[in-house]
């Protein structure tokens, strides 16, 4: 069997840096920060093909991922200008692109800008913002409930994003930046209330591509959240949130989710 070396994967996590195997059908491809350097021709026909069958479902989760390692880059503890400017471009690429991905696996204009965003998702977060909150509750609800990376993601992107507005001033800029990226804001608004605008879009723009789903229909009753949210806080990922939460209140925004 040929290996071929592609960047990242269907439009969804961010570059990978290290090999990793992923199997679907009789196709095996490893994902890496590099592109095939020879028989590209073989090589773009077999990608095609594999981008046009990918189910739906693996779409979903994967835009979400790369929306969110963004969204974290964006408003880490560790913010640099370049990261800043990879995350924004992510996040209104994945906003118009996804729900077209998702729509028609044969539009290969809709795959090759996903593509694009989950390689510049990982660009800009490899310039040393990590992610943060987000990634530590999803990490634990991923493990715990055996949960596609993006969907565990998505479950309580809107509520941390929540808790660190609620805190005036703390990434109101950024947030901002992110609702005008999301079409929801324009950089004439006061910052408070744009970022308030961004946090209801992605609720929105979650739910419209089926990615909005409450911890009880994923399989988790109350007695699961100390457990989730003490898995969250003992995390490495958690480091990186400009805001860190105590274990009451990781507990808490599990909790409005459930």
């Amino acid at each position: 069997m040929t290996h071929y070396f592609i960047s990242g994967d269907i439009g969804g996590t961010e570059t990978l840096l290290q090999a990793g195997e992923s199997k679907y059908g009789q196709l095996q491809v490893y994902c890496e920060h590099r592109y095939a350097s020879r028989e590209y021709k073989r090589f773009s026909d077999m990608l095609k093909d594999f981008l046009e069958r990918v189910a739906a479902e693996v779409k979903r989760c994967h835009g979400i991922d790369a929306m969110t390692h963004s969204l974290e880059s964006l408003l880490s503890a560790n913010p640099n200008p370049f990261a800043e400017a990879m995350a924004l471009g992510v996040i209104r690429t994945v906003h118009t692109w996804l729900p077209r991905a998702i729509a028609d696996g044969s539009d290969l204009e809709a795959r090759s800008q996903m593509l694009m965003a989950s390689h510049l998702a990982g660009v800009g977060q490899a310039s040393g913002t990590g992610v943060g909150l987000v990634h530590a509750l999803g990490h634990a609800l991923g493990t715990r409930g055996r949960l596609a990376h993006g969907t565990a993601l998505a479950v309580v992107l809107p509520e941390v994003l929540g808790f660190y507005a609620a805190e005036a001033g703390l990434r109101d800029r950024e947030l901002a930046s992110a609702g005008a990226a999301l079409g929801a804001a324009s950089a004439t608004e006061e910052p408070a209330a744009a970022a308030g605008a961004a946090i209801g879009e992605l609720r929105r723009f979650l739910a419209s591509v089926g990615q909005r789903y409450r911890l009880g229909a994923l399989g988790f009753d109350a007695g699961a959240l100390d457990v989730v949210a003490q898995d969250a806080i003992d995390d490495v990922a958690i480091r990186n949130s400009p805001r860190l939460p105590s274990f009451d209140e990781a507990r808490a925004i599990l909790a409005s989710v459930a």
